[in-house]
């Protein structure tokens, strides 16, 4: 990958920028420090592994003056030009990759395929040259470079670098050849100290059998009596189930003769339900029978009187009016509305009457002549303004100066020059003021023409409408007065004459209305109270011609209802008749008699089978060999003293057990013979199983390490060999090789003096760092095409190291992509105008 251009959208304190390198080799980016070297950079390593989240907030380069984040790199990949685009988003920002000359989109998993295993931290261990670390660099062993060129150089190295740490620290935990800590290391000192304690064992193994030997016949007597006690307790607890039941085995006794006594049958509480029922039907027939008796003396006195058979004898005319009511209504709120708006219609002819009595018989104007006559008035006023500007003297004046000028110049003919000179000038200037005098008297003329012909118009106004005043100004401010007078006045008499239409109307309706029922007053004109009338009327006479009928037909209703009500009655009554038979009893008080007698006996029996479950028939056989509640407790009494007493027995046991217990655990303490010699056993088999497990743990951590060596066997003799020959270059010829000795770097002068990597100077350390960068990167570029990214790595090296190592620089761009950047003024001197790019 060769990256073409930069262009930047907002990053850091670039926007809106674009770089195009000058060079598929070597481009050279000088500019001062704070120049934006290190942004450009980052910019670099955002678009190809992601923008740092807000958890690297000083890493970030967020821009402050513009919304837009991130940009895109320009990069050929095998000859094809591709656009990578990275923006502000999530997880690193979002990216997308087109292709520049077909403008297609490419899956984004084409990045992955440029990039391989390169991550960032990969790329800045080996494809970055910037801040150098002399401490840890001269640490560096052969296992460490090892180690990194694996990561990189086998696809998946992640997964098996990771499982060899953890391998290794698990064998570690395991045995360490030194350690006090590891499992197998405490384990083996357990062993020793336990072959000790065996060996003290076998001389206390005697007295330990015969402590044993009697532990062991105090322990029998000892499960003797405890199992002697358990069956005490369970025969107490026996008696004491007998003594907590004893009431309810007193009332069993009593219940059983309950078992065998005979009811007669229809007594249940089904029977007492249909009793009830019976009765309570016979209840309500006889409410239903009164009410319907109340009812129907109610309807009997119902007629119709004099003033429904005249409403019912005109019910076509009486719904005709009642059909035009909501028209009428409306009538009537309109008349009132009329006089009301002619009474405020009338109050405002004498308001306008009164405030401006002298100018209601003009006529109002038009708009356009409003218009005409305030253009009128805005010129007469502009030209009386510019009239009164105009300085147009009296002519007499210029005569009089004009005879003093000739004067002067007689005078100067028989005196002095001078004074006939300033004579003549004087003339002169009296001649120029009299011409401009004579056209501001003429222009004074004209102006003075068009204020008469403009008050000619304004009097002719005044004449046509009949306006009063002298001034133009009031006819303009009354034109609205006017205007709303005149409105006022064709609204009042349109009204008067609505008024008297729906008055005609008003009339005829009650009139037609009073010739069928004669009760309202002609003579009253408060339409509004007529018409509640009549409505009242109406109302009334319906709903009592309804009523009249309603109830009619309910009295006869109610008849029928009575009939059947009374039949209903007479059935019940038989049924409740031969309810009471059935049962050979005579009435309600002698069923429930019986009822409640058989209901007694039944709690009783229920109670009998409640206890039956609590004592059932072998606990009750048990507990009737009694007599009474006294012999129970005298045989409770016998038995629990016999407790005590084995119970203070038990005791006894127990001190002599724990006695001999004590004495046997001092030995066992040290740990008796067979249990050490156990233990023995145990702590062996312990050892080979943790023995095992670090053996495979040790040779599968070697086999990973064996497998990443031959995955990488190729490349490592490489960039071994290439850093010889690139420090070679650096150091001019006065290093020769670079070996490793015991996993130590060692490097050999030219004089075949070897040095380790801490013995040399601070400078020459840079230039073997910079040898295995470089030839690491170039070795890996062979397969991953990345620019090796220079930030000012030299700006420690003297003169002749920086002309060395720029040197290098330009040997190494002719195979890998090279970006420098650099603020050394001494550097730049180095390099062509082709590859050189100045910010």
């Amino acid at each position: 990958m060769i990256i073409k251009q930069l262009n930047i959208f907002g990053y850091g304190k670039w926007q809106d920028s674009k770089i195009t390198l000058k060079s598929k080799n070597l481009n050279v980016i000088f500019g001062n420090n704070e120049s934006g070297k290190t942004t450009l950079i980052s910019f670099i390593k955002g678009i190809l592994f992601g923008f740092k989240d807000g958890h690297n907030t000083y890493e970030q380069y967020i821009p402050k003056n513009t919304k837009s984040y991130g940009g895109e790199l320009l990069v050929d990949v095998n000859n094809k030009l591709l656009k990578i685009k990275r923006i502000a988003g999530t997880h690193g920002g979002e990216l997308s990759i087109v292709d520049n000359d077909s403008g297609e989109t490419i899956s984004n998993e084409k990045l992955d395929d440029i990039m391989g295993p390169i991550n960032r931290e990969a790329f800045d261990s080996i494809f970055y040259f910037g801040n150098f670390d002399t401490k840890a660099f001269s640490k560096i062993s052969d296992e460490q470079l090892a180690y990194i060129i694996q990561k990189v150089g086998f696809a998946g190295s992640e997964k098996f670098i990771a499982l060899k740490d953890y391998l290794s620290k698990r064998y570690k935990k395991l045995y360490a050849k030194n350690g006090r800590n590891p499992i197998l290391n405490k384990k083996l000192k357990d062993y020793k100290l336990l072959l000790d304690k065996i060996e003290q064992a076998k001389q206390n193994q005697n007295e330990y059998t015969q402590l044993e030997l009697e532990y062991n016949n105090v322990d029998k007597k000892y499960s003797l009596a405890s199992h002697k006690l358990s069956k005490l307790n369970n025969h107490l607890k026996t008696l004491q189930g007998y003594k907590n039941n004893w009431t309810l085995f007193q009332k069993l006794k009593a219940y059983n003769s309950l078992k065998n006594k005979e009811m007669p049958i229809g007594f249940s509480i089904e029977d007492k339900k249909t009793l009830d029922n019976l009765s309570r039907s016979i209840e309500n027939v006889d409410d239903k029978i009164e009410n319907l008796n109340e009812q129907l003396n109610l309807n009997v006195s119902n007629k119709i009187s004099d003033q429904n058979k005249t409403f019912k004898n005109h019910l076509s005319e009486i719904d005709d009016i009642k059909s035009e009511i909501n028209s009428i209504e409306k009538n009537i709120i309109n008349y009132n509305a009329n006089i009301s708006n002619l009474k405020s219609l009338n109050n405002q002819i004498e308001s306008y009457s009164n405030d401006y009595s002298n100018e209601l018989d003009a006529e109002p104007l038009h708009q356009k002549q409003v218009f005409e006559l305030k253009s009128l008035l805005v010129n007469r006023h502009k030209l009386l303004n510019s009239n009164n500007m105009s300085t147009g003297k009296n002519n007499i004046l210029y005569l009089v100066i004009f005879l003093i000028s000739f004067v002067l110049m007689l005078l100067g003919f028989l005196t002095t020059k001078s004074l006939s000179l300033f004579g003549l000038v004087l003339a002169i200037i009296i001649g120029i003021l009299y011409k401009s005098n004579q056209k501001q008297l003429k222009a004074k003329n004209e102006i003075n023409q068009k204020v008469t012909k403009i008050d000619e118009k304004i009097s002719f106004y005044k004449q046509q409408f009949n306006y009063k005043s002298n001034n133009p100004n009031d006819w303009i401010a009354v034109q609205p007065i006017l205007k709303n007078y005149k409105k006022t006045l064709i609204n009042r008499d349109q009204i008067a004459s609505d008024k008297v239409k729906l008055k005609q109307k008003i009339d005829n309706y009650f009139d037609k209305f009073n010739k069928i029922t004669n009760i309202l007053d002609n003579n009253d004109e408060d339409y509004s109270n007529k018409l509640i009338k009549l409505k009242k009327y109406i109302d009334k006479n319906e709903h009592e011609i309804s009523s009249y009928k309603n109830n009619l037909q309910h009295y006869t209703l109610l008849k029928s209802k009575q009939q059947s009500i009374n039949s209903k009655k007479l059935v019940l009554k038989k049924q409740l008749v031969e309810f009471f038979n059935k049962r050979n009893v005579k009435n309600y008080d002698e069923f429930i008699q019986e009822y409640n007698r058989q209901e007694n006996i039944a709690y009783n029996l229920k109670d009998l089978k409640e206890i039956s479950k609590q004592i059932p028939d072998e606990l009750y056989v048990s507990m009737n060999k009694y007599t009474d509640v006294d012999e129970l407790n005298s045989d409770y009494t016998k038995l629990n003293y016999e407790r005590k007493v084995l119970q203070d027995s038990m005791l006894a046991l127990t001190k002599d057990k724990t006695e001999l217990n004590s004495k046997l655990s001092i030995i066992k303490r040290d740990g008796t013979y067979s249990e050490l010699i156990q233990k023995q056993a145990n702590l062996e088999s312990e050892i080979i199983h943790i023995t095992h497990q670090w053996l495979a743990l040790k040779l599968s951590n070697q086999w990973i390490d064996e497998m990443l060596d031959l995955a990488t066997a190729d490349l490592i003799p490489k960039i071994k060999e290439r850093s010889k020959k690139y420090f070679s270059i650096l150091t001019n010829s006065n290093y020769i090789n670079i070996t490793y000795y015991k996993s130590k770097l060692k490097l050999t002068r030219a004089d075949k003096l070897k040095f380790d990597v801490g013995e040399l100077s601070r400078g020459t350390m840079q230039q073997l760092y910079f040898a295995i960068l470089i030839s690491m990167a170039v070795n890996f570029g062979e397969k991953y095409k990345l620019p090796i990214i220079i930030d000012d790595g030299f700006y420690e090296y003297d003169e002749n190291r920086l002309n060395q190592a720029m040197k290098l620089i330009k040997e190494v761009s002719k195979e890998i992509q090279i970006i420098y950047c650099t603020a050394d003024g001494k550097a730049k001197k180095s390099f062509n105008d082709d590859v050189l790019i100045t910010i």
